[in-house]
């Protein structure tokens, strides 16, 4: 295994700061894995301490993109949830989503199952000629929107709920015209 450009104590791995870490990039201790900051993480790229799984923060979270604390399960916000997608706190299901401020039937689960995700959507940062460049929120939709084919456009028309003037409101763009 490399041990090179590692700095504390009994790492393993590369680029590791702190101690007892192993696979590269780690900072903090006791850290498995990769790109791990904080303590007694595993899996990758998560910050806080004690996650396990993937790009979580916060502490003591299992599961994926979890933000919050003590969360099992993937994708949730707040604490203690062991459910998919949840925000707030001790929750054990997937939430029914809202679109365009008004509730629907559908989980997040079963939306990405009926409408995938979208084929385009801002872009807020990007390279161009090695330089990165980067578009105001409202300003990002609009150039997406500008380049967007019209069944692209149809993706988003077609959300459930969709009201003309939140879009509007959020994106800056007009359909209503």
């Amino acid at each position: 295994m490399n041990h090179r450009k590692n700095s504390g104590h009994k790492n393993t791995g590369y680029k590791n700061t702190s101690n007892y870490n192993s696979g590269p990039n780690n900072s903090g201790n006791w850290n498995t894995g990769r790109s791990n900051s904080g303590d007694y993480n595993s899996g990758h790229n998560n910050s806080g301490n004690w996650n396990t799984g993937n790009y979580s923060s916060g502490d003591h979270n299992s599961g994926y993109y979890n933000s919050g604390n003590y969360n099992s399960g993937s994708k949730n916000a707040g604490d203690c949830n062991s459910g998919h997608w949840n925000s707030g706190f001790f929750n054990t299901n997937e939430p029914k989503l809202r679109f365009f401020n008004k509730e629907t039937d559908l989980t997040m689960t079963d939306f990405r199952k009926k409408y995938g995700y979208p084929e385009v959507y801002p872009i807020l940062a990007e390279y161009q000629d090695g330089k990165l460049v980067t578009h105001e929120y409202k300003d990002a939709w609009q150039i997406m929107w500008n380049e967007a084919t019209d069944e692209q456009k149809q993706w988003y028309l077609d959300l459930p709920n969709f009201d003309p003037q939140v879009f509007c409101e959020i994106t800056s763009i007009d359909v209503r015209e």
